[in-house]
This record gives C-alpha cells, structure tokens and sequence, in this order.
C-alpha cells in the first residue's frame, strides 16, 4: 500500500474501514475487533486531528507499517472425497504450524461440512503453516466447494465462532450425497 493521495485505499477486513482514533496523549491506537484482512504487510497512514479523516485520500503521512499475520485470502484448494486431504501451498504473513483450518459453509456459522475428518476442523500443519492437513482418516464428505476458514493460534480455536477468516474455497471431489439415481428399464431388475 502508499501514502501517497489517488494510490492509498482503504483495506477490506477492518472495523470502520480500519480507521483508528488515538487515545490518550495520542501515541496509542487500538483496535477491538478481530478482523478478517488478509495476511501481509499494510502502510499506515496517519491523518491529523481536525482534518476530515474520511476518505484514504486524507491519510498522507506514512506512519509506519502494520505487519497482519493471517492467509492470504481467496486461495483455491483442492482435495477428493474418499482420500486423506492434505493442502499444500497455503499461503500467508506469519502463519504458524498451530494455527486451524475449518471446513465450513460459511465461515464463522456452525454449518461444519459432515463426513470431513476430525469434525472438519485440521489436526496439523507443517512448513510454518503451509501445508495443512486433516490427519491420516479418509474424507467421505460429500463433493462440493467449501470455504477454508482460518483460525490464529494465539485464539481460542475451539468453536466455529473462532473460524471468521475466510481465506478461499476448498473443491472437495466426489458425488454431492444422495445426488445418484437408479432407473429401471422394462425387463431389468436391481
């Protein structure tokens, strides 16, 4: 990102737009919620009091860079139902061998993808965080796209609520459930 006024843009994945308002003697800045931005290194960009503030065309100062560690967002994976699912290449700022990878409809609900091993959520991650895995028991989840959503170590990884960041789609291969159909020809018995 840059400083400089028509290049800046505010960056998606931050409360208010990732405005923060100093407290104090204006040497601190913080931010409550968590936030789902994607993984990587961001410009910080300060505005003076008194001046708009509301759009990144008012933040022309560099104040320094703020380091997001996290996925990068919209990776798109790749495993087949009825085998181990092993994701390679997953990418990020920072990632750890302990952060969580869990298979979901929608990140952040509780709409685990069934069938996926160990309740869908990853057991394991080699190579500071990039390549995740679902331990050593075969998938029987049924084919379709799934969103991969991320969890930080340094978090409570223990529930769907703690799985916000949407980092892209898992395409698990293999029949939707329940999607063959059996037809009967005149003269033909099943």
């Amino acid at each position: 990102g840059s400083c400089l006024p028509h290049l800046s843009a505010f960056v998606g994945g931050f409360l208010h737009n990732g405005i923060l308002v100093a407290a104090g003697d204006g040497t601190a800045f913080s931010h409550v919620a968590r936030g789902t931005a994607s993984g990587g290194v961001y410009s910080m960009c300060w505005c003076p009091f008194g001046a708009p503030c509301q759009s990144a065309d008012n933040f022309q100062v560099d104040a320094g860079n703020l380091t997001i560690a996290g996925p990068y967002l919209h990776q798109h994976k790749t495993c087949t139902s009825s085998q181990v699912c092993t994701v390679s290449n997953y990418l990020g700022q920072a990632l750890s061998d302990d952060d969580r990878l869990l298979i979901l409809d929608t990140c952040g609900t509780q709409f685990k993808v069934q069938r996926m091993p160990n309740d869908a959520m990853s057991t394991h991650s080699d190579s500071s965080g990039t390549v995740v895995s679902w331990g050593p028991l075969r998938s029987s989840a049924a084919g379709g796209m799934y969103r991969m959503c991320w969890c930080a170590a340094t978090y409570p990884c223990s529930s769907y609520q703690g799985f916000i960041v949407d980092s892209g789609t898992l395409h698990l291969l293999g029949p939707k459930h329940y999607q063959l159909q059996v037809f009967a020809w005149l003269g033909l018995q099943f």
